[in-house]
């Protein structure tokens, strides 16, 4: 029960707030402050999306390059452990390669 009254207070306080006789919004700011505030917010967003996409440049490209290199080598130990099977039917090297290495005990 007293979750319930929280969260209808919680309400209350957030209907009340938007309520009134001011014409303000968060998206058409209509004083010198609302439209100072809104011009910094814009730049602050401006500038963080910038840095957003040089960084994911650098750490994409980072990226991109170790996953090219780790693939080559799972396709190169791939390789190696079915050259053994040549000449053998697809069903069999299929097999082969979807179990992995054969664990030994």
């Amino acid at each position: 029960m007293p979750r319930i009254r929280l969260w209808l207070a919680t309400a209350a306080l957030g209907i009340s707030g938007c309520g009134g006789p001011f014409p303000q919004s968060t998206l058409h700011p209509r004083s010198d402050f609302a439209r100072a505030t809104d011009v910094l917010f814009t730049d602050i967003f401006w500038w963080a999306a910038a840095v957003f996409v040089v960084v994911y440049e650098s750490t994409g490209s980072q990226l991109r390059t170790q996953i090219d290199r780790d693939l080559s080598g799972d396709a190169a130990q791939l390789s190696q452990s079915l050259s053994p099977l040549t000449g053998r039917s697809s069903a069999v090297v299929s097999a082969a390669a979807s179990t992995g290495p054969i664990q030994s005990r």
